[in-house]
């Protein structure tokens, strides 16, 4: 049904000297769904301790009895499961102990559940953050793919209008596309460049007059991709001035010949890295307000279901004590719950009559009293 969950299991006897199979097969699942060793070795204290508890105390008086473990894979997740048949109990109950206490008086055992709890505990955490790792860097793999392809096809588009102003020497339409180029995305794009072969601007935007006709300062420049016959470099200046640059030959259309200059747009990497933070906590917050509708909606609905119950409940333990008001359960609904509280109304109904009837139909007898004296009576 669930195509991304996998799911193994073992049954082993009650009996200690099983507990290694069940240490082998968490090891088993660990290697083969490639959990850290830190995940698997804390997953099998946990569980061995768990099948320990079972054992000691759930079948403390049962000779043959039986103990499941199950191992549910999902997505950076790993759930284990430890199912028995002994003396129940429930964990939620025990408080955590005085550590303090225990050295003190030198008490031995009793520390099974807390120690799970902490472990459990780191491995939730340990895996939080591996799943927040995950999370954060396919977000910046995502937005820094979203820039390349939207900046690549930008720069593509400003080389196709600039080939005839620049073979014509027509400096404001050259400036005019760049302008254009730059607003169309000015929270990210930092400057727009049509420079001839030899990398000198002949239009900018934002206005460099001082650079003019002067080639481009390169920095150290690295070919990282190249997308539609765009170069995407990275230049470095220093570390706090970063610029990917994308390049994309002016050329005449149609004609096979030497490009006739370049289209550049520059992005500043600090403007790349505020887009992927934005992205994260608009993600984050949306993960949260989920969260805690969810959180909302699950206590209405639970109030709503059980709201029913409760009165059925309190019906049913009128019926039984004799003091019910109503004649009819009052519960208006058209579901299964609805039927059961239908249910209960005739077994009601029904129950009363058979009282009247009883009541009714009880037959007389007589009794003889001293002297010969007949006397009907109805039974008490």
């Amino acid at each position: 049904m669930f195509k991304n969950v996998h799911k193994e299991e073992i049954i082993i006897p009650a009996q200690m000297s099983y507990l290694q199979q069940v240490r082998e097969f968490i090891e088993h699942i660990g290697k083969k769904n490639r959990f850290s060793d830190k995940v698997t070795n804390s997953f099998k204290l946990v569980v061995d301790e768990a099948c320990t508890n079972i054992i000691r105390h759930g079948y403390r008086d049962v000779k043959n009895g039986q103990i499941v473990i199950r191992a549910i894979v999902r997505r950076l997740s790993l759930t284990m499961v430890v199912i028995d048949r002994g003396k129940s109990y429930d964990p939620r109950q025990v408080q955590n102990p005085d550590l303090q206490k225990y050295i003190s008086i030198g008490k031995k055992g009793g520390l099974g559940i807390f120690m799970m709890r902490k472990l459990m505990c780191v491995i939730m955490t340990f895996l939080a953050m591996g799943a927040y790792t995950v999370f954060h860097s396919r977000t910046a793999a995502k937005i820094t793919r979203e820039v390349n392809t939207s900046m690549s096809a930008q720069c593509s588009n400003l080389a196709r209008i600039s080939w005839e102003p620049l073979n014509s020497k027509k400096d404001i339409t050259l400036f005019e596309n760049a302008k254009s180029t730059r607003e169309s995305n000015k929270d990210l794009i930092s400057m727009v460049f049509i420079t001839d072969t030899k990398m000198r601007p002949v239009a900018s935007y934002p206005v460099m007059s001082r650079i003019l006709q002067k080639p481009l300062p390169t920095g150290k420049r690295t070919l990282i991709d190249n997308m539609e016959n765009t170069g995407i470099y990275q230049i470095v200046f220093n570390p706090d001035s970063v610029f990917y640059a994308y390049i994309n030959p002016v050329t005449t259309p149609g004609v096979i010949t030497a490009p006739l200059g370049y289209a550049q747009i520059w992005v500043n990497r600090k403007a790349v890295a505020q887009r992927i933070h934005n992205s994260r906590v608009n993600i984050a917050l949306m993960l949260i307000l989920i969260l805690l509708v969810g959180y909302i909606g699950s206590f209405v609905l639970i109030t709503v279901i059980m709201d029913p119950f409760h009165k059925l409940a309190s019906w049913v333990r009128q019926v039984g004590h004799g003091t019910v008001d109503e004649d009819e359960l009052d519960i208006d609904a058209d579901d299964e719950l609805g039927e059961i509280a239908q249910a209960f109304n005739e077994m009601t109904s029904k129950f009363r009559e058979a009282q009247r009837l009883s009541q009714c139909c009880r037959l007389r007898y007589y009794l003889l009293l001293p002297g010969g004296k007949r006397s009907w009576r109805r039974p008490v």
